[in-house]
């Protein structure tokens, strides 16, 4: 994957959270990572779809909320892998990323990727968070 395929997103890039409005603190705020790649984003589609039984067996997730909100971001053309079915694909994730956080632990309180099938879906999730943090200040 190309490295322009990553971004840093959040308060780790802005220095302040556009969803929450807290000032980024080293060692305690979290680094949030936007992966635009649409054959990752397939790849993982794909596994959950397999794991759920074409998202028919909801039992394979956490919960009913994390299976809704899973399928509302893959409608989205976001990916979360945290919120997949479980899959040898999120458990991998979630070793990987669980080891980037414990090896950055004085950096970040964690480190976390989503997954976005294009450059469009990526910028219309940065829009969102833009506008909801210009509508919180009382910005048009």
């Amino acid at each position: 994957m190309p490295i322009s395929s990553i971004e840093i997103v959040g308060s780790a890039k802005t220095g302040f959270s556009l969803w929450k409005g807290h000032l980024f603190a080293p060692g305690t705020s979290d680094l949030d990572i936007g992966i635009v790649d649409g054959t990752l984003f397939l790849k993982m589609f794909e596994a959950a779809f397999s794991a759920s039984k074409g998202f028919s067996d909801e039992s394979v997730f956490s919960s009913k909320k994390d299976a809704d909100q899973f399928k509302w971001n893959l409608n989205h053309g976001i990916c979360v892998p945290r919120l997949m079915p479980r899959c040898p694909e999120k458990t991998k994730w979630l070793l990987l990323f669980g080891a980037l956080s414990r090896e950055n632990k004085n950096l970040f309180s964690s480190v976390s990727a989503y997954i976005y099938a294009s450059e469009k879906f990526f910028e219309m999730k940065q829009i969102a968070a833009i506008d909801k943090f210009l509508a919180q200040k009382g910005i048009e």
